[in-house]
């Protein structure tokens, strides 16, 4: 294990009138076609005029929230042609490439695909592609000074993209976006606690615990450095000291030592 690792500064925007200006021009692509509606002083609604489709947009953070209300177009939850494998995580990164959302980390990393079917009005995860009505594509930045991303929700991601067996404007169920501009150019570099302290931290309820397992009993097989990646606009990109176990148990201790963070915005937030 190394005993120093980098923390990054991120990038905040601060052009809000651009920021919603390019937007709307980008959500006319996927029909989006509506001016947007004010909700509040930062999120935006933009919506399908034909279809129960709609997006919130937040113009300091870029993130948005993309939703198909399939529960009214019943075509989407009883199709299933749906797209797999390579084909599905092309389609999902084609439409955050229209919305002006597809960084080069993001297009470079790794993707998950998972497969679902609908059952009333949730989705829970299918036995096999054939039987399933959608697939949701999960998309993680590329590995950065050769540690990979960890998130909050362990094996699901912050940038995620539903698809339907539908063409058109019902092939994207669903999007979630939250992703921070990483400066390369903007960091400094940090003592880090011993994996000894990490393991001690953990035991005493000091870490954050991403996948939980049915067992009373933990055994953790694995200790290594990540970045992690948090749900919400972060300030600071950190390593954490990553705790992987039997049953795809996940665990996270903030690795960078104490005494060089303060409570001003540094700390992690889980």
């Amino acid at each position: 294990m190394p005993n120093m690792a980098r923390v990054y500064a991120v990038g905040i925007n601060k052009s809000r009138l651009l920021t919603l200006d390019r937007m709307s021009t980008r959500a006319k692509s996927v029909e989006l076609t509506d001016d947007p509606v004010q909700l509040d002083d930062r999120t935006y609604r933009f919506i399908n005029p034909k279809e129960p489709i709609e997006m919130v947009f937040d113009v300091i953070s870029g993130s948005f929230s993309y939703k198909l209300d399939w529960t009214r177009d019943k075509i989407s939850s009883q199709s299933f042609d749906i797209p797999i494998g390579d084909a599905a995580i092309k389609d999902a990164r084609r439409f955050l490439e229209k919305l002006g959302s597809l960084p080069e980390d993001l297009n470079s990393g790794r993707a998950d695909v998972v497969y679902l079917i609908a059952t009333g009005s949730a989705m829970v995860p299918a036995v096999s592609a054939y039987e399933a009505n959608f697939t949701r594509v999960d998309l993680y930045r590329a590995d950065k000074d050769e540690l990979k991303y960890v998130t909050v929700g362990g094996n699901s991601s912050p940038v995620n993209v539903i698809l339907s067996g539908q063409q058109g404007d019902k092939r994207i169920v669903q999007a979630n976006y939250t992703y921070s501009q990483v400066l390369d150019n903007d960091f400094a570099t940090y003592p880090l606690i011993t994996p000894s302290d990490a393991w001690n931290k953990l035991l005493a309820g000091e870490g954050f615990i991403a996948k939980r397992t049915p067992e009373n009993t933990i055994i953790v097989r694995r200790i290594t450095l990540a970045y992690f990646e948090s749900n919400e606009p972060q300030k600071f990109l950190q390593p954490v000291y990553l705790f992987e176990g039997d049953q795809g148990f996940m665990a996270y201790v903030p690795a960078i030592s104490p005494e060089y963070i303060d409570n001003s915005g540094a700390t992690l937030d889980f």
